[in-house]
């Protein structure tokens, strides 16, 4: 039989969770089945090195511009007259338009769009109007992959029929969350309490909220540290607002970071102050792995991950004394932190795997060989 040969695409190699999980699928894709290619927007990113190592994956670079730049589109459709594909996979938001002008210009049979996000996420008038073209667009995708119930609610409501939606839940590598430094090594506070967040700085994350909580806690107990992992287009406004309120040597913005598990691995609680909505929280998803207390916000996705009271805590977002009463709770009383941790760890470890997300992803791609994946209740993965 010959191989599936699949198309994936990408705005950009940077860090994050839509990057990590493509990662770990191309690298466990099993090639005797299936001819991996990626077509990548954007020149560069952290993550290049990771992905051009990668056996047998054809890695297409398109050199888009910032800006209104559609230059990279010609480059694309050059890609597709010399390389012809069975699948046509949109690996996020930002790829799914793209993917299917792709598919109908080059004739591709079969579109798989991910559905990372639980809600609409606008930033400008430019972001609704492209929303507004893609959800009439998205019901022409073959699948819709969702990576958590909340997401396949969201697709439900644009109007994605339910046998073409399915859920595949994040994967999550355990041998990378292995931690290798200690406190000491990262020049941590050892004998004072970490609370730390793990995000990219962008108003979706809400990281003013993580700070205005850190000056309500940091009132009632000032010997707190807390951290802020990730970078994004809001750090300059963070860093002016750590200034203003004198929270220097309280508050460390370390940016962007590779190996996460060792930053995590060293927080007494982590958090996600997301004020809109959340697909499947990777960050979230790997403290809980390493048995650590998690405060989340009460957006879509979220509640669907974490269960309040038994494998972390849930507060409403935008509400920094919500937050940091919570905080106050579990930094006073470790072992509720302790059992917490415990549960989400077990949750994580029953329901998240990288062999049983590349096992579900792998039927997908088989399924899309024959004329429809519809079923009456869904895809059966």
């Amino acid at each position: 039989m010959e191989k599936i040969r699949i198309l994936f695409i990408l705005p950009s190699l940077g860090i994050g969770g839509a990057e990590r999980q493509l990662y770990y699928l191309l690298r466990d894709l099993d090639r005797n089945r299936f001819q991996p290619s990626l077509m990548v927007f954007y020149d560069g990113g952290a993550m290049h090195a990771e992905f051009a190592s990668l056996p047998d994956l054809r890695l297409f670079y398109l050199h888009k511009k910032s800006g209104m730049d559609f230059a990279y589109l010609h480059a694309a459709v050059r890609i597709m007259r010399s390389y012809s594909f069975d699948v046509i996979h949109a690996c996020n938001v930002s790829a799914r338009l793209v993917g299917l002008f792709l598919a109908w210009w080059g004739r591709v049979p079969r579109t798989i769009m991910a559905e990372r996000n639980a809600s609409a996420v606008y930033s400008s008038l430019g972001s609704r109007l492209y929303h507004f073209f893609e959800q009439h667009a998205m019901r022409h995708a073959t699948v819709v992959a969702a990576n958590s119930e909340a997401g396949r609610r969201f697709c439900l409501k644009y109007g994605i029929p339910a046998s073409r939606i399915c859920v595949i839940n994040n994967g999550l590598d355990w041998d990378r969350l292995q931690p290798r430094r200690t406190r000491a090594e990262l020049k941590w506070p050892q004998d004072r309490p970490v609370v730390g967040m793990v995000a990219r700085l962008f108003a979706q994350k809400d990281p003013i909220t993580f700070l205005k909580s850190a000056r309500w806690l940091l009132q009632r107990m000032p010997e707190v540290r807390f951290l802020l992992v990730g970078d994004g287009p809001m750090r300059q406004e963070i860093e002016d607002k750590v200034q203003l309120w004198n929270l220097n040597d309280r508050v460390q913005l370390l940016g962007a970071v590779t190996e996460v598990a060792d930053y995590l691995a060293n927080m007494d609680v982590v958090v996600l102050t997301s004020k809109q909505s959340e697909g499947c929280a990777n960050a979230v998803l790997e403290a809980m792995a390493l048995a650590k207390p998690v405060i989340v916000t009460d957006v879509p996705g979220n509640s669907d991950l974490v269960e309040h009271g038994r494998t972390g805590l849930i507060v409403k977002p935008e509400d920094p004394q919500a937050l940091g009463k919570a905080l106050f709770d579990l930094l006073t009383q470790p072992d509720r932190g302790a059992t917490l941790g415990r549960c989400g760890h077990e949750m994580v470890k029953r329901k998240y795997g990288i062999k049983a997300m590349v096992a579900a992803y792998e039927r997908l791609y088989c399924s899309c060989r024959v004329e429809s994946v519809n079923q009456s209740d869904g895809c059966k993965l």
